[in-house]
């Protein structure tokens, strides 16, 4: 059976054992939006269970397959090797300052007017009956989303959990929505010093992998106060100047949300997949961060030298900010770090190449390609270098260096037959060859070997027995 399959069958299930099962959450708000003929799709499939407690709806899921329980104090079971996820309706009670700061209780003859109150945005709210495809919308939900306003369903129960203002920025990012004046009021006064980075970053990653204008998110982030308060580095964007011939009369600000959005459009035509499209998108979003401490007036004209350099040092404290892996650190700093070169050496070889992508590695040039093409495309005033990049990529693809590092032709086993054994002698000879083969002095293994022989001619001084 298919997922929705199974929720329809449970559905059954649940109603003939007295309860009603209903689609809520961002599966019902993304039903609705399919039927306004919007292209969206959902990646898990929310199901509110009413008038059943929680150990009946446990026998009845453990009929169709292995359930797991770790929400289970939450009110939340999953239903393994599905994108099912059961609730039942709870009241929640803020006992502290924290997100986590909240005591649950299960409620299942709660009023479909009481459960969809406390669910963040109107939009949100929406209920649909799982077997008779029946819409409830106690909140409004469904006229929001056709006048693109993101609404607080209770503004008393929202200001409970601060998480919920990094969702406004996501969701209206992803759906081109705009924040009514509640909503924007109440997102600005709420503190969010308490909550961890991990949550922070999920939220951004949707954002940012989700969003066909990551922008509009962007903008909502700096009105809000969520850069301000979390970001200071990216809110310091918004009120600084650019290179007038690049970006004539448009701030850093301007031209980062234009490239953003280019990088969205991007990784669809490239078809990335999530890690390459998160690493991508973030070395966008942070490639001139380093302009605003480095932006200076020189002879009449603004100069921002070093801005790279310093970008990635701040883009490693942004990635911080998110929690994000040792992988994003490593890779991320990187592309920002060298986001300007390819557009400023235009006659690279394949020695300069092959250096490259040694030292982006576990960057690449590919992702180092699109993250210019997407630096140029978000410029007001374009230039012929778009050709350029694409035959980088095709160059580097051609040497087999495109989405990796070189690889050495000869390693120390090869050594050996030649009279040298492992220690320091067999590493400097091996540190030789590999920079003979990144200058293109050979090409392959035999005429790696000759070289070999030659330095070890050479190397009179040290013992090699």
């Amino acid at each position: 059976m298919t997922d929705l399959e199974i929720v329809k069958s449970l559905s059954k299930d649940i109603v003939e054992n007295g309860g009603r099962a209903f689609l809520v959450g961002g599966f019902a708000r993304d039903t609705i939006l399919r039927q306004m003929g919007k292209d969206v799709i959902s990646k898990d499939i929310d199901v509110e269970v009413f008038g059943l407690d929680m150990e009946v709806l446990f026998k009845l899921l453990q009929n169709y397959g292995t359930v797991n329980t770790v929400g289970k104090n939450f009110g939340v079971i999953k239903l393994n090797n599905t994108a099912i996820d059961i609730s039942i309706p709870r009241r929640d009670s803020k006992i502290g300052v924290s997100h986590k700061d909240f005591i649950v209780n299960f409620d299942p003859a709660l009023t479909l007017n009481e459960a969809a109150r406390r669910r963040d945005f109107t939009i949100n709210s929406i209920y649909i009956d799982a077997i008779t495809g029946d819409v409830i919308d106690e909140y409004n939900g469904i006229p929001d989303l056709r006048e693109g306003i993101l609404r607080v369903t209770d503004p008393i129960l929202f200001a409970d959990d601060p998480l919920r203002v990094l969702r406004a920025m996501q969701l209206a990012g992803r759906f081109n929505l705009s924040l009514s004046d509640t909503t924007l009021a109440l997102c600005k006064k709420m503190d969010l010093s308490s909550l961890p980075a991990e949550r922070i970053g999920e939220e951004w990653k949707k954002l940012l992998l989700k969003s066909a204008r990551p922008s509009i998110g962007i903008e909502v982030a700096l009105s809000i106060g969520v850069l301000n308060k979390l970001h200071p580095q990216l809110a310091a964007l918004s009120t600084s100047q650019t290179d007038s011939k690049l970006h004539p009369k448009v701030t850093i600000w301007e031209h980062a949300k234009l490239a953003i959005d280019e990088a969205s459009k991007i990784k669809l035509r490239d078809k990335l997949n999530d890690e390459k499209s998160l690493e991508f998108m973030l070395a966008v979003l942070c490639h001139d961060i380093g302009k605003v401490s480095t932006t200076r007036m020189q002879n009449s004209s603004i100069a921002s030298y070093g801005h790279e350099q310093r970008g990635a040092e701040l883009t490693v404290k942004f990635l911080n900010q998110l929690a994000m892996s040792n992988y994003y650190l490593d890779v991320v700093p990187r592309l920002v770090a060298e986001h300007i070169f390819p557009i400023h050496n235009m006659q690279l070889d394949d020695a300069a190449l092959r250096r490259l992508a040694q030292k982006l590695y576990p960057a690449t040039i590919a992702q180092l390609a699109r993250v210019a093409e997407a630096d140029i495309l978000g410029r007001t005033s374009k230039d012929k270098t778009i050709n350029h990049l694409l035959h980088l990529t095709e160059r580097a693809k051609s040497l087999n260096i495109a989405d990796d590092k070189p690889s050495p032709i000869i390693y120390g086993r090869d050594l050996i037959p030649l009279g040298i054994k492992p220690g320091v002698a067999m590493g400097k000879v091996l540190n030789n060859l590999f920079e003979k083969q990144l200058s293109g002095d050979f090409t392959e293994h035999e005429e790696g070997l000759l070289l070999a022989k030659q330095l070890i001619d050479e190397m009179k001084d040290y013992d090699l027995a």
